[in-house]
């Protein structure tokens, strides 16, 4: 990915702010349709994660740009195709775009970085490309289970047979 010559570095950053509160909205979206206990505190996780990065680029804002205020963009700089309605999808569908719209995010980061000549925030922006891609990997952990045990987001156990104990001769 090349992030548009037309935006300037403190319109990447507000967007990148912009993009960790769509993410934690999505991810509480999906709180909402969850009744597994794991589950849950897997989003939960992931709602804290982005709201920490949130934090990180808001101080890295203020830093390099002291006395500018930060104004968000109003969309996404997601693609059309990852802008969702989560009210109207289901869970495994919302799973799908979000594995989507963190590979896009880790795109989004290292592109970012390799525009700027920061060290510092170079260093930062790394950083969140890593953990986006991390995020990706614990999300399609939650997509391949889905896809074995379709139903397993409903239930606030799930039990796999791991309880089944023989006790005896």
């Amino acid at each position: 990915m090349k992030l548009s010559s037309r935006l300037k570095p403190h319109e990447v950053l507000a967007a990148a702010v912009k993009s960790e509160i769509d993410a934690a909205g999505l991810y509480a979206a999906l709180k909402n349709k969850v009744r597994s206990r794991l589950l849950l505190r897997k989003l939960d996780f992931l709602i804290f994660e982005e709201g920490k990065h949130r934090k990180i680029l808001e101080r890295l804002y203020a830093q390099r740009f002291a006395g500018r205020p930060l104004v968000l963009p109003k969309a996404s700089f997601l693609p059309a195709s990852l802008r969702v309605n989560p009210a109207r999808l289901g869970v495994p569908r919302l799973f799908r775009t979000a594995l989507k719209a963190e590979k896009y995010s880790e795109k989004f980061y290292l592109a970012a970085r390799a525009s700027t000549r920061d060290a510092a925030s170079r260093k930062i922006l790394e950083y969140l490309s890593r953990v986006e891609r991390s995020h990706y990997f614990l999300i399609q952990s939650e997509i391949d289970l889905l896809e074995r045990f379709p139903d397993s987001y409903k239930v606030e156990e799930a039990h796999l047979g791991e309880d089944l104990v023989h006790v005896g001769p």
